[in-house]
This record gives C-alpha cells, structure tokens and sequence, in this order.
C-alpha cells in the first residue's frame, strides 16, 4: 500500500495549483499525482432539484446545500474506487488534492446529520493532510482574479467550511500539517515537501525498525 498523502481546504485556496507544481518536484518516480475533476452527482442535482417546485439554489443551508453535500461525496466515493484505489495499491506514494475531510467537512458545514461519517468509514486515513488555509479576504480577491466565484464559491459557506475544516481536522489523518497560503507558491511548495519528506522517512524508520 502508498503513502497516502491528502491536500484539502476551502474552494480556491490552491490545492489544484500546489498539486501541479509538487507534480513539477523531485519526488519518487512511483508517485501518482491524483486530481478530482468528477462531478457527475452534483451536476445532476443542480439540474433537476426542486423543493415544492422551486428552483432557488441556496448553497449555505437547507435541503438543496445538504443534496448537493450528499452529491459531492458520492461523486468523491466513485473518485476513490475508480481512481485513488487503484493506484493506492499499487503506488510507493499517493497525492491527492482533496481527499475524506474536504466531504465530510463540507457535510458538516451545512448541517448535516453525523451519519455521513459512514459513508467513509472503510477508507483509510491519509499519512498526511495538508490543510490549506487563507483569509477570507484573500479568497475574496482570489475569486475575482479568476473571474469571480461560482455559485457555491461564497465567503459564508467558505467561512461555515474553514471552521469546521480547523475543529476536525485530524479525522481522517495521522497526520495533519496547516500551512498558510497567503504566502509565496514557492514556500507553499517548499513547506510541503519538507513535511512530505519527513512523512516517508518516518516510513522508513518503521519499516527498518519492523524487520530487525
């Protein structure tokens, strides 16, 4: 089995961006440098849910948000079997930008019941998450840069969702590592590796330390 190491955060605080450029870094050949583009399950609730015939998409709360909740891990679930797995059995070493938390977290942010934790409950917990974090100011201008923000990309979700990343954030983690973005890529980067680093030689001790 990989290490299995997750990026997560709010929307927009850059884990895509910092996957690319640690794809870009020396690390082991047997990486795999895993992206979620799937987003079939929430597509088709943004087009066909209604509550009593209106159509109104509130994403902070309500029962649209929790189908759309609902939605975005499902469409993770089919991520996980059909392309983190895979890999992860096979990989000396697994890099995900979002991975369990940035689901159950935004589950949780918009009020879900705790049962979603179930639908997690058999995958394994990732070695090292790092969790990207930001002002929300910063997000502000970080949506407008790009053309502004999409529809479930507001500051008071983003806000409901940066809180609970920060209150249960070593879940589904070993190890959780918060590194601020406000600053340089460069020292994103850097940052990163260093804790990645530091994840596989711990690796290594215990392994060594099992076979003697």
């Amino acid at each position: 089995m990989a290490q299995l190491i997750a990026i997560c955060g709010v929307d927009g605080v850059g884990k895509s961006t910092l996957l690319r450029s640690l794809q870009a870094a020396k690390l082991p050949s047997n990486t795999a440098f895993l992206s979620k583009t799937f987003k079939q399950s929430v597509r088709l609730v943004e087009s066909y849910y209604a509550e009593s015939g209106d159509r109104s998409k509130d994403y902070n709360s309500g029962s649209f948000a929790k189908a759309i909740a609902y939605a975005s891990c499902l469409d993770f679930l089919w991520h996980w079997e059909n392309v983190i797995k895979p890999e992860y059995k096979k990989r000396q070493l697994v890099i995900c930008d979002r991975y369990i938390p940035c689901y159950t977290n935004y589950l949780a942010s918009v009020g879900c019941e705790s049962t979603y934790k179930n639908y997690v409950s058999y995958l394994p917990k990732a070695d090292l998450t790092i969790l990207l974090d930001v002002k929300l100011s910063s997000l502000s201008t970080r949506y407008n840069q790009r053309g502004g923000p999409t529809e479930d990309e507001n500051i008071t979700l983003m806000a409901a969702l940066r809180k609970s990343y920060l209150s249960h954030c070593t879940e589904y983690s070993t190890r959780v590592a918060v590194l601020n973005n406000d600053c340089s890529l460069q020292e994103t980067v850097k940052n990163s590796l260093r804790l990645i680093d530091e994840i596989r030689c711990l690796a290594k001790h215990d392994e060594a330390v099992n076979k003697s």
